[in-house]
């Protein structure tokens, strides 16, 4: 039986219990162990290892045969992604998955660029590959949770831009089906969303859902990166946000593709049951009385 290796995290995770659901031996690597009951009850196993110290590696990738790679939005990305496809081509990986972003290219925005230039080791690596590049996510929605229970408010600087968002447990999803079906070595696959939707469009969504008026506000680009560098966010970081809004604002990231659909064999998840299953995340807080 083929060992299956997992990058943790909120697409790693998922993808992780659903191979194990389908029968697969799944090892999920960690950056600390911890306890986790749903894991253990679905048989998947945790190894500890930090992708930016490549010796601790090894435990992790002894007798696997195939890897979902995912790296975090940190400012060492391409370092994380040269140091898992060293380990996958040490260990001898035959199949080597990686999620990288929509857009990613030589010429794109910051993270495109970071995500194109580790596409690129993984490519020249003479590894069986696989790339995903999967839309914005839903779930990064949920850093405007606070505001909205707050204020009934979010924030962009996207204005009217739309794009095609998808729920990370499709890109998940789509990851497990590469990794146990035949005939998607060498491909690359653009995940989105079927809906095209703007900051408007989900305050809609998320009124209805809700039952009470939820508002976006547009900012210009230097309040939104101001305010996201107001919460201690870095400032790479902000800017890297503040680039996203921008590709989006132009209509750069608005367009579905069939990619996602044709993988699940199914329709994506939508923003709206996405929004319903997190009610709770964007309740109004009540001010406690004096």
């Amino acid at each position: 039986m083929s060992t299956f290796l997992i990058t943790s995290g909120n697409i790693g995770e998922p993808a992780a219990l659903e191979l194990a659901r389908l029968g697969h031996r799944v090892r999920l690597l960690v950056r600390h162990l911890k306890p986790n009951a749903t894991l253990d009850q679905a048989g998947i196993e945790q190894v500890e290892g930090d992708l930016s110290q490549p010796q601790t590696l090894t435990k992790a990738f002894d007798g696997v045969e195939k890897y979902l790679s995912v790296t975090p939005f940190v400012e060492n990305l391409v370092d994380l992604g040269r140091n898992a496809v060293q380990a996958a081509k040490a260990a001898g990986v035959k199949h080597f998955v990686r999620s990288s972003a929509r857009g990613a290219g030589p010429e794109a925005i910051t993270m495109g660029r970071w995500h194109y230039a580790v596409e690129q080791l993984v490519e020249d690596s003479g590894l069986d590959f696989t790339i995903l590049q999967p839309a914005s996510f839903y779930q990064n929605f949920m850093g405007n949770a606070g505001s909205i229970a707050s204020s009934n408010t979010f924030y962009s600087s996207a204005d009217t831009g739309q794009a095609a968002l998808i729920d990370a447990r499709d890109i998940a999803s789509a990851a497990v089906a590469v990794l146990t079906q035949p005939g998607h070595a060498g491909k690359r696959y653009e995940l989105t969303g079927n809906e095209s939707l703007s900051n408007a469009d989900l305050a809609t969504q998320l009124s209805e859902v809700l039952g009470r008026p939820i508002h976006f506000h547009n900012l210009t680009e230097d309040e939104m990166k101001a305010a996201m560098t107001g919460q201690q966010m870095p400032a790479w970081m902000a800017d890297a946000f503040v680039e996203l809004d921008r590709v989006t604002r132009l209509g750069y990231v608005a367009a579905p593709t069939p990619d996602t659909e044709r993988l699940l064999g199914r329709p994506p998840i939508t923003f709206r049951q996405f929004a319903q299953e997190n009610k709770a995340a964007f309740a109004a807080k009540v001010p406690v009385a004096a």
